[in-house]
C-alpha cells in the first residue's frame, strides 16, 4: 500500500511539474460550472492574472465570445469525439485580446467531468500569416499596374494609375506625387485634399529634409511620428501629419520625382511600407520614361507630319504656279504664231521684193514675190 501511495505521489508531483512548466497556456475546468480548476505558469504570464484570480473565473470571462454556429459546432464536436482543436481569441486582464490555437478534451480529474485545454498563443503566427497575405496582396497588385501600365501611352495616364494604385497598397490618409523641375518639387497628383484652401505645395528641396534626404541618397525615407522627430519640417497643410513616408522616383541614376503619404497616427508607416513604396516608385519609373518615349515619338511623327504637309502645299502652290506660267508662255506663244503668221502674210502679198540680210551679205529672209531667179544660188530663208 505504501509503495502505490508513493507511486501515486510520486507520478501527481511528475505531472504537477509537467503542468507547471509547459510552454503552453494549461487550464482545468469544471464541465459543469465552467469555472477555471487550475491555471498553469505561463497561463497566468500571459493573461496577466494570478493563480488565485484565474480560479475565481469562469472559462467564459476569459475566452472572446465566438459567433453561434463556431460555438455549436465547438459544443457537438466535444460532446461526439470528446476532443476538439480550434482557434480562438483569449481576453487578458487588459482586456486586450491574443489569438490561441486550443486542443481541448473531455477527461476525469478528481472524481469530476473537465476540459483540459492545452492553448498555444499563435500571434506571431498570425502576423507571420498575414504578413504573407499582405506580400502576396502587393506582388498581385504590382502585377496587373505593371500590366496595365504597359499598355499606357502618356505620362497623364501613367500618374493616374499610380494614385489608384497607391490608395490599395499603403493605408493613408493623403498622399500626392511630384515632379521635379529644376530645384522645386511640383505636385502633379494628389488624394485626400479635400479642403480648397489646403491643397499641398510646391516644395524647395533644399528647405524639405524629407525630399532633401531622397535626392540626395536616391532611397525612400519613414518619419514614424513627426511629434517628435526634428528632422520634420511642418508645413500649414500638413499640420495634422503625424507619420509620413516616401520613396524617390528615379530616372537612369537621376531623381525625377517623389511619392509622398501622409497618416494622421503615429507610427502608421514602418520600413516595410518604405520598402514596398519603393518597389512601386521604380516600376512607375520604367512607365514613366516608355510613355514619355511614346510622347516624344508621337511629337517627332506630328512634327514630320506637319512637314511633310507644309512641304505638300509648297510643292502643289510651286506647281500650280508653273502650270499657270506654262499656260500663259502657250498662250503668248500662240499669240505670236498667230501674229507672224499675219505679218507673213502681208508680206508675201506685197507687189514688190522684200528681203533681210544678215551682216555677211547673206539673205535670210523673202517674201514670195514672183522674181525667184534674183536669190538662185544664194543662201535666204523664205
Amino acid at each position: 500500500g505504501k509503495l502505490n501511495d508513493r507511486a501515486i505521489e510520486e507520478s501527481e508531483k511528475r505531472y504537477q511539474q509537467l503542468f507547471e512548466h509547459a510552454n503552453d497556456m494549461l487550464l482545468i475546468v469544471s464541465l459543469e460550472t465552467g469555472l477555471i480548476i487550475d491555471a498553469n505558469q505561463q497561463t497566468q504570464k500571459q493573461l496577466g492574472f494570478t493563480h488565485e484570480e484565474l480560479t475565481k473565473l469562469t472559462i467564459a470571462d476569459i475566452e472572446e465570445p465566438m459567433q453561434d454556429t463556431k460555438s455549436r459546432i465547438v459544443t457537438r464536436t466535444l460532446a461526439s469525439t470528446g476532443h476538439i482543436i480550434f482557434e480562438q481569441n483569449y481576453i487578458k486582464k487588459d482586456r486586450s485580446t491574443i489569438p490561441v490555437e486550443t486542443s481541448t478534451r473531455l477527461m476525469e480529474y478528481n472524481g469530476e467531468q473537465v476540459l483540459l485545454s492545452f492553448a498555444r498563443n499563435i500571434k506571431q503566427r498570425k502576423r507571420a500569416m498575414q504578413a504573407e497575405a499582405e506580400e502576396r496582396y502587393f506582388t498581385e497588385i504590382l502585377r496587373e499596374t505593371i500590366s496595365q501600365i504597359a499598355h499606357t501611352q502618356t505620362v497623364d495616364a501613367v500618374l493616374d494609375v499610380m494614385m489608384d494604385t497607391l490608395l490599395k497598397i499603403v493605408d493613408s490618409d493623403s498622399s500626392c506625387i511630384m515632379f521635379l523641375q529644376g530645384d522645386t518639387a511640383h505636385v502633379v497628383r494628389q488624394h485626400g485634399y479635400y479642403d480648397p484652401d489646403n491643397q499641398p505645395a510646391d516644395l524647395k528641396i533644399e528647405s524639405t529634409f524629407t525630399l532633401q534626404h531622397m535626392y540626395n541618397h536616391q532611397q525612400g525615407i519613414v518619419i514614424s511620428d513627426t511629434a517628435n522627430d526634428s528632422r520634420w519640417v511642418e508645413f500649414s497643410d500638413k499640420a495634422w501629419t503625424r507619420s509620413y513616408v516616401g520613396a524617390p522616383i528615379t530616372l537612369k541614376n537621376e531623381v525625377i520625382g517623389f511619392i509622398n503619404l501622409d497618416s494622421s497616427a503615429p507610427n502608421q508607416f514602418s520600413n516595410k511600407h518604405r520598402q514596398r513604396l519603393q518597389v512601386f516608385a521604380d516600376q512607375v519609373s520604367i512607365a514613366i520614361e516608355n510613355a514619355r518615349l511614346y510622347e516624344a515619338n508621337e511629337r517627332y511623327m506630328d512634327l514630320l507630319e506637319s512637314r511633310v504637309s507644309e512641304r505638300t502645299t509648297e510643292l502643289t502652290e510651286a506647281n500650280l504656279q508653273l502650270t499657270q506660267q506654262i499656260e500663259k508662255r502657250q498662250l503668248t506663244e500662240g499669240e505670236l504664231a498667230e501674229e507672224r503668221n499675219i505679218l507673213r502674210t502681208i508680206i508675201d502679198s506685197l507687189p514688190v521684193t522684200v528681203y533681210v540680210k544678215n551682216r555677211q551679205g547673206q539673205y535670210t529672209l523673202s517674201n514670195r514675190f514672183p522674181y525667184p531667179s534674183l536669190f538662185r544660188g544664194r543662201s535666204y530663208r523664205g
